[in-house]
Parts: C-alpha cells; sequence; structure tokens
C-alpha cells in the first residue's frame, strides 16, 4: 500500500476539477492500459481506486534534487483520473499525447 500513511483529503482540493465521479474498475483499468500502450504504476491505480482524479490543496511540492520545472520543487495542479472529460483515456488527453 502506497497511501497508508497519507491522508488525501489533506492532499487534493474539496474541487470537482479533474474528478470523475464514476468508480474505476478493473475493466476501466485494462482498457486505459490497452489504449495508452502501457502497465499503468501501482501507486497510480492505488490513488485513483481511492480518488478518481482531482485538484491539489497545495501547488508546489518540494524535492530534495533539481527537476526541469525548478531547483527544489515540481508543480502539481491536479491528477487525472480515468474516464471523464480529464481522464488519461479521454480524447483530448489521448490526442494530445499521440
Amino acid at each position: 500500500m502506497y497511501f497508508n500513511n497519507f491522508n488525501l483529503d489533506e492532499f487534493c482540493s474539496g474541487s470537482d476539477y479533474y474528478i470523475n465521479k464514476e468508480a474505476v474498475t478493473d475493466e476501466m483499468i485494462k482498457n486505459a492500459e490497452k489504449l495508452l500502450g502501457y502497465k499503468l504504476p501501482q501507486a497510480y491505480i492505488e490513488l485513483i481506486k481511492t480518488r478518481n482524479g482531482g485538484s491539489t490543496v497545495n501547488k508546489c511540492f518540494s524535492t530534495n534534487r533539481p527537476t526541469l520545472w525548478a531547483e527544489d520543487h515540481i508543480a502539481i495542479t491536479g491528477i487525472c483520473g480515468i474516464g471523464g472529460t480529464w481522464g488519461i483515456d479521454s480524447d483530448e488527453l489521448v490526442q494530445a499525447i499521440f
């Protein structure tokens, strides 16, 4: 379990932006993996089964090494789930990737 000691309610905002309220099923995961052409990380699967996407409370998160974004942090404004407008399997995102 990746999120045992992690409070998702403090991490995710109450905003419905990026959220798909449909519960994620194993079939949805398999279909998304087939569409994208790779296996989704187990931590991501665990996260979206708990909360299928959403905006984050904070937008910047500290790192212990430089990234392409900044010397000491990354920016995350939201996490895309599966299904719906902002799903990783949505037409808009798939067309943008491929």
